[in-house]
C-alpha cells in the first residue's frame, strides 16, 4: 500500500515517516515537501513540491501533516481524488471543516482518521487494561495531566502562539468526573494518570517513552527502543496493600496498521472522524463553558 506524506517539518519528520517506515504493508514513496533539499535518510523517496504532483502518483494513502489552517482544503482535495486519508491533529480548525470531511469521506467511499498517537501509549494501554480487569471497582475518578516546562514559544514555529497556556477541563457524568489537565508552564511533577475506583486506586507517573525516543531518532524497528524503566511503572492500591503494575507495551505503529487493514477491510477503523469531531465539538463546548464561567451541558456542543 503506497502512502504520500504531505509535510515534513517536525511533525513529519519525527511521528510520522519513522512510524509509516516501520508498518509492514505500508510504503512510503513520496514526500511533499515544499522547499529545502531530499532527506538522505529516504533515498528510495520520491521529494515533490505539491499535492498536485503527489496525487499524479499512484498513492494509497495520503497522510497530512502541514500547518492546521491547511489540513481541510488538503484532506478534502485528496479524497475527492479518492485516496485514504490520515489528518493530525488537530483535524481541521472548525466542526463545520471537520463535518464537511466527514461527509466527502462518506461520498466517496474512502477511510479518513485523524492520528490519535496517544491512544497507543503503554501508560494509557495500561490504564485501560486495569480498569476493564474490575480491580478497582466502579470507577469515581479518572485524572490525566500532559505538563511541560517552557517559558519562551519557539521562534517560527506555527504550532506555538501567544494564547493560554493551560487547560483544566472537567467532563461530569452521571457517577464519575473526568479531569483533563495540561500546561506548558508547570513542571511535570502530577501522576499523568490517576483513577480512583470504589475498591482501589491507579497512579502512573512520567510520559511514554516513544516520544523522547523518536526525538532522539530511534525508530520503532529497534529491539527495546522505547523501553521504560521498571521505576516509572504505575501502582495500585487496594485493601490488600500497594504493588508495581508493569507498562503493558504499546506502539505508535499499532495505529497505522489498523489504519491499514481497515483500508483492507479486515477490521474496524479505530479512531473514526466521528471520533475526532467530537473531541472537537468537546474543545468548543469547554471555550464557552470558560467564558460563561459555567457548566455546560454536551448538548450545548451541537
Amino acid at each position: 500500500m503506497n502512502v504520500g506524506l504531505v509535510g515534513f517539518g517536525f511533525g513529519g519528520q519525527v511521528f510520522h515517516a519513522p512510524i509509516i517506515r516501520a508498518v509492514a504493508g505500508l510504503h512510503l514513496t513520496t514526500i511533499v515537501r515544499r522547499s529545502g533539499e531530499p532527506d538522505s535518510r529516504y533515498p528510495d523517496v520520491a521529494f515533490v513540491r505539491s499535492v498536485d504532483e503527489l496525487l499524479a502518483r499512484p498513492i494509497d494513502l495520503v497522510v497530512v501533516v502541514t500547518s492546521n489552517t491547511s489540513h481541510h482544503p488538503i484532506a478534502r482535495q485528496c479524497l475527492l481524488a479518492g485516496r485514504h486519508v490520515v489528518v493530525d491533529k488537530p483535524f481541521t480548525t472548525t466542526v463545520a471543516e471537520a463535518e464537511d470531511l466527514v461527509q466527502v469521506a462518506k461520498q466517496s467511499g474512502r477511510v479518513l482518521s485523524v492520528y490519535q498517537d496517544r491512544r497507543y501509549t503503554g501508560d494509557f494501554v495500561t490504564v485501560q487494561r486495569v480498569v476493564a480487569d474490575g480491580v478497582l471497582g466502579r470507577i469515581v475518578s479518572y485524572e490525566a495531566h500532559f505538563d511541560r516546562f517552557r517559558l519562551e514559544l519557539r521562534p517560527g514555529a506555527w504550532r506555538e502562539q501567544p494564547l493560554p497556556d493551560a487547560f483544566d477541563v472537567t467532563l461530569r457524568y452521571p457517577r464519575m468526573r473526568a479531569t483533563l489537565r495540561g500546561s506548558m508552564l508547570a513542571q511535570p511533577l502530577a501522576p499523568s494518570f490517576a483513577v480512583q475506583g470504589t475498591q482501589g486506586s491507579f497512579i502512573k507517573y512520567g510520559l511514554d517513552p516513544q516520544e523522547a525516543a523518536l526525538k532522539a531518532g530511534h525508530t520503532p524497528d529497534e529491539a527495546n527502543w522505547d523501553a521504560e524503566p521498571s521505576e516509572m511503572y504505575g501502582k495500585l492500591t487496594t485493601p490488600e496493600g500497594t504493588r508495581t503494575i508493569p507498562t503493558t507495551p504499546s506502539s505508535f505503529t499499532h495505529y497505522y496498521e489498523n489504519v491499514r487493514d481497515a483500508i483492507l477491510q479486515k477490521v474496524q477503523l479505530a479512531v473514526t472522524p466521528e471520533h475526532a469531531v467530537a473531541v472537537m465539538r468537546g474543545l468548543v463546548l469547554a471555550v464557552a463553558s470558560s467564558q460563561e464561567r459555567r457548566v455546560l451541558p454536551w448538548s450545548a456542543s451541537r
